[in-house]
């Protein structure tokens, strides 16, 4: 759990005698292997808001239904499209996109032979990124389903951020939407 208190892998590897290269080899399979109950019974999640928990709960069920053995950032943005508050689909509105283009980029169907998946589906990295991202999108305080889609796009190479870069939707812009809606000035303090 080094990596989601903000260790680097420079930093997880000096006290072991390795370099980053050879800490990150070493432990980042391990990484993939854990599920939303293991970060949930070590902490992790502890200032998830339900609705934050409830999407990531989604992502991991959506996961699973497809046969996946990890959850990703796509996962991860369709359970933020879903979310009943629908902040994430007003602000990719308001900055002229399609919420359900950004959903048809992502979407899969289960496939109707036997899942191979795992029940719990352990996270890929770049879900991993997005939840570290959220966590650090909310600056200490409480995590937010907002959180997690300003997360998203902090990493525009990942599927969750290819889907809103490709239709326009960046972070600054979508930052700057959500402070507005807020009544706060729209300054980057990350």
């Amino acid at each position: 759990m080094a990596r989601a208190e903000g260790c680097s892998w420079a930093d997880i590897g000096e006290p072991r005698g390795l370099s980053r290269q050879g800490a990150q080899q070493r432990y980042a399979p391990l990484l993939a292997r854990l599920t939303l109950d293991d970060l949930i019974r070590t902490g992790v999640l502890q200032h998830f808001d339900d609705a934050a928990l409830g999407c990531l709960r989604h992502a991991q069920t959506r996961a699973a239904q497809l046969g996946h053995d990890t959850l990703d950032s796509g996962d991860l943005l369709l359970a933020v499209l879903d979310d009943p508050a629908g902040l994430a689909g007003t602000v990719i509105r308001a900055l002229g996109a399609d919420p359900s283009a950004v959903r048809a980029a992502l979407d899969q169907e289960p496939d109707d032979d036997q899942p191979t998946g795992r029940s719990r589906p352990g996270i890929s990295p770049d879900a991993r990124r997005a939840i570290d991202g959220a966590i650090a999108e909310a600056h200490g305080q409480g995590v937010a389903v907002a959180h997690l889609f300003l997360a998203l796009l902090r990493a525009p190479g990942s599927p969750g951020g290819q889907a809103l870069t490709a239709h326009g939707v960046t972070r600054p812009a979508a930052l700057a939407h959500i402070l507005g809606l807020a009544g706060r000035p729209a300054q980057d303090p990350a």
